[in-house]
């Protein structure tokens, strides 16, 4: 299979795996290592991960140190596994954890660290990654699932046509129940709260369109109210540029009183919104600052018309309709 896999037009490596990183079909098990050995800590809970050659260059994952899985790794052979960083310092401590044996819960057997690669999102995107065990499928041939991975030199050089046909050429009635490239399948993954940012940003803007409305509703009724004593003010010497300061210093004291109400009322609701969110607090600065800057620009577009119709009031006509 892996041999028609690469023999396809574009294909740099292939290899195959008992699980696929953000579609699911993860197996786990309890293991320990020298450090639970040495301090009577408990076992560690791990995604364990059967994969064949080449894995590692073709799914992108550095090693870190060790050696990945080769020729050697065969049944027979001495078992051998390949850890991700949370696991080995879960195992190992501050230790180096080449060369330490893994003991599973069921005590039946030991496997020897033979390299470590740097921790990568599996389950979810959302979430921090996963103690992993990777096996080298060779010496456990009969592991589960079955996902081939392909790497290619240019995106989309390979059809899912392509594919089909080279595994029809091995056995017509194997059938590929899925044929995508990783990118869509992390987009797919993140659908869910891409479509519920979508719609936050949707209402936000909608609150934003409603709050400029209101605030250029109510400034226009008080212009219109005040037209006498603006007049007035004119007409004793004030400026324009004054009148609009005055018009527009009113709605910000008005918005700011609002946002202040919304600020609290934000911040009281704020551990609810932590479920949605990875790596970012509800409270963070930076998102803070750029919601108080938005309302500031909503205020400004909202204030801005009635405040230079109040400056462009004519003295004389302004008291004459009084």
């Amino acid at each position: 299979m892996l041999e028609q896999a690469r023999a396809l037009p574009g294909v740099v490596s292939a290899t195959h795996a008992s699980s696929m990183p953000l579609a699911g079909g993860f197996s786990g098990t309890w293991v320990s290592g020298p450090r639970q050995a040495a301090s009577g800590a408990k076992a560690a809970l791990v995604d364990v991960i059967h994969v064949g050659a080449d894995y590692f260059a073709t799914i992108g994952l550095p090693l870190l140190a060790g050696r990945a899985f080769d020729s050697r790794d065969v049944a027979g052979a001495p078992l051998v596994a390949v850890v991700n960083e949370v696991l080995a310092r879960a195992v190992a401590g501050g230790a180096d954890p080449i060369g330490q044996l893994i003991g599973f819960e069921d005590g039946a057997r030991n496997i020897q660290i033979a390299g470590v690669v740097r921790d990568a999102k599996g389950r979810s995107l959302k979430a921090a990654a996963e103690p992993t065990l990777f096996l080298p499928r060779a010496q456990q041939p009969t592991a589960g699932a079955l996902h081939v991975l392909l790497r290619t030199a240019v995106t989309g050089v390979v059809s899912a046509t392509a594919v089909a046909e080279a595994m029809r050429r091995i056995d017509p009635a194997v059938a590929m129940s899925e044929f995508a490239p990783l990118g869509a399948i992390a987009r797919e993954a993140l659908l869910r709260d891409r479509m519920l940012a979508t719609l936050s940003l949707t209402f936000a803007a909608l609150s934003a369109v409603l709050a400029a409305l209101g605030l250029f509703g109510v400034t226009s009724y008080g212009v219109t109210r005040r037209a006498r004593e603006i007049g007035i003010r004119l007409a004793l010497g004030a400026t324009g540029h004054s009148i609009q300061r005055m018009v527009l210093g009113e709605v910000g004291l008005l918005a700011l009183a609002g946002g202040a109400l919304g600020l609290g009322g934000f911040l009281a609701a704020s551990r609810f919104l932590r479920s949605l969110l990875f790596e970012l607090s509800p409270n963070d600065p930076g998102t803070l600052a750029v919601a108080a800057l938005a309302v500031a620009l909503v205020t400004l577009l909202a204030g801005l018309l009635p405040a230079r119709r109040a400056a462009g009031l004519d003295p004389a006509v302004a008291l004459r309709a009084e």
